[in-house]
């Protein structure tokens, strides 16, 4: 399993190239926001109108958990930064088996 890291979502970049905290890695509370497309879409038309979307924040000991909860058996976890960026994850990636699956 590979995931954006959560912890990218916490943070805004501010117009001098800083990062400042926006957001707090453990609120959970469900975000909603007005979706009005994707990039393509808006080209040919769009989708005539907006539909109410609801995100959900999840941790990451949050998905290593339903993993776990899930009869895995977690090989391995990864945390990789997006080129360019040095000081902070962009992704994790968890390895997992279940036994008797192989």
């Amino acid at each position: 399993m590979r995931q954006f890291h959560p912890l990218v979502a916490c943070l805004d970049e501010q117009d001098d190239g800083s990062l400042k905290i926006s957001e707090s890695y453990f609120d959970r509370a469900p975000s909603f926001q007005m979706f009005t497309g994707t990039p393509i879409a808006n080209r040919h038309g769009g989708w005539g109108k907006q539909v109410e979307v609801v995100e959900f924040f999840y941790r990451v000991e949050d998905m290593i958990n339903a993993v776990i909860g899930a009869g895995f058996r977690i090989e391995r976890v990864a945390e990789t930064n997006q080129e360019g960026v040095d000081s902070l994850p962009s992704h994790f990636t968890i390895l997992a088996m279940k036994e008797g699956t192989f």
